[in-house]
């Protein structure tokens, strides 16, 4: 139930704050005044429109999600700046259109991209007023000095580069990768489970620190799932027996997981008395990547694809239509937002740190680069508590040039109220979102018009953008110009090889092998087609031991590999409760038609001859070189 005097002495602080921190002194509520809120973002990977309890899934158990539409307001067209992870979340996090400042794509692989360190994000504006600030989990926008968390804004970071990272290697019995700060961290457990813990804590310490002296916190929770691993907990896993297709199970049981976590985190909220006082927001970075329908239920998976849905809409991640952009977008305030509420105008990620910042009272800070040095994002607060009589945006844009650098073939979408102009695929097409939002009917024709002046106002804001920084490639194609003028040309030995290799394994040429070149397909066949053994320790040894191959191949040959380093994670044991993957031992993403375990050690002796045999090989070093492949090979074939 709404409480007026609590908002009316919230609003009061937030305007003394404001004033006060613009003059950079102690913030307002060390005078005595009622403190601003908490603000908690918890943010998911690749959750589909439909796939919540409250978003109407039948099948998707999220009683503890669902809660926040229960307790505050689910906004039904809630949109993300990009339908990618990485765009998304530089949006996200800076409450600016990442176009701005040339943030495209995933930067592909490129160890020098990542967030500008130039721009403020809402961790250090929060830092600034007054509050401690935290991040768990999942980065993935640089690693580069001045891009990591610890260096933007977050005092406290427990953190992963990517998130590519479910279970703990067996080896060592830890999350790979996981950092604390600018040092590798310790930690154990299912990384849902451990991001839950560790937030948990965090809560609870500065509960202390705000019932002492008012100090507020924010955290941004970024968890996995339902993200790529595939991997489930086996007693979730056995929760959703009853779901014949594998596919599907396995992302029910992770969103078991992710439910139960975000249900302690809020349990602490409650058990710390800090419910009524903090800001909580729930969404997804962009829309489910579905897949495509498989011909039986244990049929292999799709590498980066998790049986999502985003009913009712079209489009799936990377996609500009609305099943791309448009996400479930949950937030609690109790007693500023009325409870069990729905709202239906647009609104937007870049929102959020706006209205953090306004219930802060804090002026957000001009970015580094003097063109639109304003947010484009809006305090959400007046629409969201009901007292807005307007929508809080006239229009939202979208610009992504993945997967096509070439200008015809570039995405791009505009939304008025509720018309849409989107080019995904095709030519730009204008849909009618009221009345079909799954935007199956092209109206360009019976609107000329309209299409052209929403053509014009993409145009109109397009020219302020700035130029990518880094530029997207075609699939297996260098990452950028230098990249590209770098990179040799396949040798004849190598498309030769490419060939043999088709001929040995039965692939059949695909768009982009003969620009790969023989090497680029080994590095395909040896990521995609091993013949995993059951243990886990071997399965570890495997994925290590590619990972090393791959690294030499690509430092050798200077031939660009696909881009996506967590595809050694897919086919993990662990992964799955499956008789019939435990007993074929192949893994899930099997994209070679008539495969056979003699074919599969054909192509992977093949790999290591042809790298042990390359004249360019280094000296020196080719026995550990034959040592490292014949763990997995063997010095006899």
């Amino acid at each position: 139930m709404a409480r007026p005097d609590r908002n009316w002495r919230l609003l009061l602080g937030a305007v003394i704050a404001g004033c006060v921190c613009q003059a950079a002194v102690t913030p307002a509520w060390a005078a005595g005044d009622a403190p601003p809120p908490n603000v908690l973002l918890i943010f998911v990977d690749d959750l589909g429109y439909a796939d919540l309890g409250c978003q109407g899934s039948p099948d998707v158990k999220t009683p503890r999600i669902d809660s926040l539409a229960v307790d505050g307001v689910r906004c039904t067209a809630g949109y993300v700046s990009a339908p990618q992870c990485c765009p998304s979340r530089a949006g996200l996090l800076t409450g600016r259109y990442q176009n701005r400042f040339g943030f495209e794509t995933n930067p592909d692989g490129d160890m020098t991209a990542g967030l500008p360190p130039a721009e403020p994000t809402i961790a250090s504006e929060l830092e600034a007023a007054g509050y401690a600030t935290g991040i768990v989990g999942k980065w993935h926008l640089g690693t580069a000095p001045g891009m990591q968390p610890w260096e933007r804004g977050f005092a406290e970071s427990l953190w992963h580069p990517n998130g590519g990272v479910l279970f703990p290697a067996k080896q060592t019995g830890l999350l790979p990768g996981m950092r604390r700060g600018r040092d590798p961290a310790d930690v154990k457990g299912y990384s849902t489970d451990a991001f839950g813990d560790a937030a948990v804590e965090f809560i609870t310490r500065h509960a202390a620190t705000r019932a002492a002296d008012g100090k507020p916190w924010f955290l941004y929770l970024s968890f996995v799932p339902p993200h790529w691993p595939m991997e489930a907990k086996p007693e979730h896993m056995a929760a959703f027996a009853h779901e014949p297709d594998l596919h599907r199970r396995t992302l029910l049981a992770m969103m078991a997981s992710l439910d139960e976590n975000v249900g302690k985190v809020l349990d602490t909220l409650d058990a710390t008395g800090q419910r009524d006082d903090t800001l909580v927001f729930f969404l997804s970075d962009n829309g489910g990547p579905t897949g495509r329908p498989r011909p039986r239920p244990d049929a292999p998976f799709q590498f980066g694809q998790n049986a999502s849905r985003n009913d009712p809409f079209r489009g799936v991640k990377g996609n500009l239509f609305e099943g791309g952009i448009r996400v479930p977008f949950l937030v609690r305030w109790p007693g500023v937002i009325p409870a069990g509420t729905t709202y239906d105008e647009p609104v937007i990620s870049l929102d959020i740190l706006p209205t953090a910042l306004a219930a802060a009272g804090r002026p957000a800070s001009a970015a580094a680069d003097s063109d639109a040095a304003r947010l484009d994002g809006v305090d959400l607060r007046p629409a969201l508590s009901g007292q807005a009589a307007t929508p809080p945006h006239d229009t939202l844009y979208w610009r992504f040039r993945f997967p096509a650098p070439e200008a015809s073939q570039q995405k791009f979408a505009i939304r008025q109220g509720r018309w849409k102009l989107v080019r995904d695929g095709g030519p730009p097409a204008l849909y009618d979102l009221a009345a079909d939002p799954g935007e199956a009917v092209d109206l360009s024709a019976q609107e000329p018009a309209r299409a052209a002046t929403l053509q014009a106002e993409w145009d109109r804001w397009n020219a302020t953008l700035a130029e990518p920084t880094w530029s997207p490639r075609p699939r297996g194609g260098p990452n950028s110009k230098k990249r590209k003028a770098a990179a040799a040309p396949p040798a004849a030995a190598n498309v030769e090889g490419l060939g043999l290799l088709r001929q040995r394994v039965g692939t059949t040429p695909t768009a982009g092998d003969v620009e790969l070149g023989f090497d680029s397909v080994t590095s395909y066949v040896w990521i995609h087609h091993l013949p995993l053994p059951k243990q886990e320790t071997d399965y570890d040894l495997v994925r290590d031991e590619y990972f090393w191959c791959r690294g030499e191949a690509e430092r050798r040959f200077a031939v660009p590999f696909f881009p996506n380093g967590t595809m050694g994670w897919d086919a993990s044991p662990r992964a799955h409760q499956s008789d019939v993957f435990d007993a074929s031992g192949y893994p899930f993403m099997n994209t070679i038609s008539g495969n056979t375990p003699a074919r599969f050690r054909e192509a992977l002796v093949l790999t290591k001859r042809r790298l042990l045999a390359d004249p360019a090989g280094p000296k020196g070093r080719r026995a550990q070189y034959r040592r490292r492949c014949s763990r997995i090979i063997g010095d006899d074939e």
